[in-house]
């Protein structure tokens, strides 16, 4: 996936076109959409700020890395159409 570094709070790009991509040390990793991480703790919140506040669904561990990436194409979909 194509990290995105010119992203830093989730309202940038609208949120639309890309997602969190969350991992930790335990091997657990997601792709979040930012609208699910706006509604609970707003749009104007840094990237670097879920890193800190997110906890691991697995093992519990706090301090996960979190990234901006591309979201996939559907199949079948070109990248440019026209």
């Amino acid at each position: 996936m194509r990290t995105l570094p010119h992203i830093h709070r989730l309202s940038d790009d609208g949120g639309r076109g890309w997602l969190l991509d969350v991992h930790c040390p335990c091997g657990r990793s997601a792709w979040i959409p930012p609208a699910q991480m706006a509604d609970r703790l707003g749009w104007d919140t840094h990237i670097a700020a879920l890193a800190q506040r997110l906890r691991c669904t697995a093992c519990g561990a706090k301090g996960l890395t979190v990234q901006a990436i591309a979201a996939p194409r559907e199949r079948g979909i070109p990248k440019k159409p026209h």
